[in-house]
């Protein structure tokens, strides 16, 4: 299976930096959108079948080198725009490397033109019928005046129960105008057909916790293309609440 950059609600993070109004504020808010974008790594359907001599009773950790390339934005009371792409890679039968970037352009009340320029990367021990294990990090730069650095790390585990997969991250974020700081973050999917996923999780972070939900609709194609209705949202302590929804 490859491995792809989930994008469920990232882009309901510029809401955040949209209501925010000192520059201290506007940069973590940015920071927490695109840690996100560079980390929030997790598991898609396979797209091909890579030929490796193992046991037939386990399954390689990526399938073949394969990639993604997303492009979204919101507009209003300002706006923001861009594009997150990932690359993943097998090395050897059960380790699996994937890199991510992220570019946005964003506009709000504080700053006009702000370039948002992000890398991560994913390096994991899995085995797609258990469980998984691995590390993550991320870096971003807020440019254009601002010039900030932020920086995002930790380490990730999943386990396969069926069609109820449990995934979790844990880890540190810092950067040149926030403290170093703990997050974690973890998810339990349920799969009542191969078409339909449901998410429940919870969050914390910078003092705040949150409960994650989510599900989405996949519609089987004959052409090999399969389009998705999606459903996100996040209910956090002292506000920041959202939903949204997308194709």
């Amino acid at each position: 299976m490859p491995i792809s950059l989930s994008l469920g609600n990232n882009w309901g993070g510029f809401r955040q930096i949209r209501q925010r109004t000192s520059k201290r504020q506007h940069w973590f808010c940015a920071y927490v959108l695109i840690g996100a974008f560079s980390l929030a790594v997790m598991i898609s359907t396979a797209a091909s079948a890579q030929e490796v001599e193992a046991p037939s009773n386990t399954q390689p950790a990526v399938d073949g080198a394969n990639g993604e390339l997303l492009f979204g934005g919101l507009f209003g009371d300002g706006d923001a725009y861009g594009a997150t792409g990932s690359f993943a890679v097998p090395l050897g039968y059960q380790y699996g490397l994937q890199l991510d970037g992220v570019a946005v352009r964003l506009n709000s009340s504080n700053s006009d033109n702000v370039d948002i320029l992000g890398t991560g990367f994913h390096f994991s021990w899995r085995d797609p019928s258990k469980d998984l294990l691995g590390i993550v990090a991320g870096y971003v730069n807020l440019g254009n005046g601002l010039n900030a650095d932020f920086y995002q790390g930790g380490v990730e585990g999943a386990l396969h129960l069926g069609r109820m997969p449990i995934d979790a991250i844990a880890g540190v974020t810092g950067g040149d105008v926030i403290d170093n700081d703990f997050f974690v973050r973890t998810m339990v999917s349920h799969y009542p057909t191969d078409d339909i996923s449901l998410q429940l999780g919870y969050a914390y972070q910078n003092e705040n916790g949150s409960l994650l939900y989510g599900g989405a609709f996949s519609f089987n194609t004959q052409s090999g293309i399969a389009p998705s209705l999606y459903l996100s949202g996040k209910l956090r302590e002292g506000g920041g609440n959202f939903v949204e929804t997308g194709w």
